[in-house]
């Protein structure tokens, strides 16, 4: 169960954070809704079980990941914690990381929800100054998820 958890909460994470096929055509966007797609895989985890054993509120899950285009080329690192809620239920928060600049991110997750899920950009640094919108997660399978984001500039 412990195991089931930890790979549930990371699939879902793992949708919420990386972005941007290309930040540079973000820049030219201001003012607009852009809308991309981006697949995920989780590259490492660590899960910390706070007491009492097993799922339980306050446990923590530190992972990073890679965002991909569809064609495999890697666009973004991310580097992501969740704080179990009420489990399976989490709140998890990011960076993605790009060359050019930073996009942060959080929101409630739930790994056993099939439907997407949306969590809020919530702000960002150099060419994603400003950044605000939202993520709209699918699990499609253990570490993997596939986001659209809505990204507002």
């Amino acid at each position: 169960m412990k195991r089931s958890l930890v790979l549930l909460v990371a699939a879902a994470a793992v949708a919420i954070f990386a972005v941007a096929s290309a930040s540079g055509d973000a820049k030219k966007d201001k003012g607009k809704t852009r809308t991309f797609e981006l697949e995920q895989t989780v590259t490492s985890i660590q899960q910390v079980d706070n007491p009492p054993s097993g799922p339980s509120p306050g446990d923590l899950l530190v992972l990073t990941q890679n965002g991909t285009s569809e064609d495999g080329d890697q666009l973004a690192t991310s580097q992501v914690f969740c704080v179990v809620i009420t489990p399976p239920k989490a709140e998890c928060t990011a960076t993605t990381i790009f060359g050019d600049g930073q996009i942060s991110a959080t929101g409630p997750v739930d790994p056993t929800e099939s439907a997407p899920q949306l969590v809020a950009i919530t702000g960002g640094t150099g060419a994603f100054e400003g950044a605000k919108g939202s993520i709209e997660i699918r699990n499609v399978g253990p570490g993997q998820s596939d986001s659209t984001f809505h990204l507002v500039r």
